[in-house]
């Protein structure tokens, strides 16, 4: 397993899977594979996590230990989206990312590989005409109306603050249950709040373990960012102006895989009704020519 990014790593490397990241490529080998320096294996010194290429750089990695141990036969390559928190389609940064990215994927084909690929979330500016942020930062709103909040959770929330100074468009709060409903209110009566559920419903909705969210879940409109009190939120290194995810807009991905899909979930991948965690059952058990 390669990814961009070590937090993943140590995630989806638990167990004793041999993985590699980017972040932590300089230095490091695979000596499950025989690899003694990922660099010299690639000729190339790794980028950083914020450069617009780490994401390629993980690709490469990916396609270098295969060469170097042609045994390989499952790869999983995770990449990063720095590029997306700072580039629309179309601009120009987005087309150099996706031009490099198309070319390497055509070696993965080159080399015979079965691909699927897929995304954890899809992304939308979240800022104004004028480059400002669109955001309502929840606990400072609730405040000066009189509630009282215990804490404001933001899952998007990682060490990576440059992508989006930990604003999404999700949240949970937590508070006291007499404030729950004045807390509803003030919450809807924001322009692009779209959603506010109280526990157990919001676990229904987002298949969410009831015992580890909120009191309330709220979600917000494609172009609106919530966050907890403005005075925790640094904006000062973003990439550009503000781009995240996290919301419900953002839950369209796109899953595609190298070869048709056949056989029970043929029907069900046309439809457009499966989902990105499906995509190793696709690759590995029901695309024609692949045997399980």
């Amino acid at each position: 397993m390669v990814t961009a990014k070590e937090k993943l790593r140590l995630l989806l490397g638990h167990g004793g899977v041999p993985s590699i990241s980017v972040e932590k490529a300089a230095g490091a080998g695979l000596p499950e594979y025989g690899v003694d320096d990922l660099q010299e294996l690639i000729g190339a010194e790794a980028p950083g996590i914020y450069d617009w290429d780490a994401s390629h750089y993980a690709m490469r990695l990916g396609l270098a230990v295969f060469r170097a141990h042609r045994a390989l036969r499952l790869l999983y390559v995770s990449l990063t989206d720095r590029v997306q928190h700072a580039a629309a389609p179309g601009e120009e940064l987005s087309d150099r990312f996706f031009t490099e990215f198309d070319s390497l994927l055509g070696e993965y084909l080159d080399e015979g590989f079965v691909v699927g690929v897929t995304a954890d979330h899809g992304m939308n500016a979240k800022h104004a005409d004028d480059g400002s942020p669109n955001v309502h930062y929840l606990a400072d709103v609730l405040e000066s109306a009189g509630i009282e909040v215990q804490d404001v959770v933001l899952p998007i929330t990682d060490p990576y603050v440059r992508h989006h100074g930990a604003l999404g468009s999700f949240a949970w709060l937590y508070l006291d249950e007499a404030a729950r409903p004045r807390a509803r209110a003030v919450l809807r009566a924001l322009p692009g709040v779209e959603e506010v559920w109280d526990r157990r419903d919001a676990a229904t909705l987002y298949e969410h373990p009831v015992d580890r969210i909120g009191d309330l879940a709220v979600t917000a409109s494609a172009d609106v960012a919530l966050g907890g009190r403005q005075r925790d939120h640094d904006l000062s290194g973003l990439h550009a102006a503000l781009r995240s995810h996290g919301g419900r807009h953002e839950q369209p991905v796109p899953l595609i895989t190298s070869r048709p899909v056949r056989g029970p979930l043929a029907e069900r991948y046309r439809a457009g009704v499966l989902r990105s965690r499906d995509i190793h059952d696709l690759v590995l058990n029901h695309l024609d020519g692949v045997r399980g």
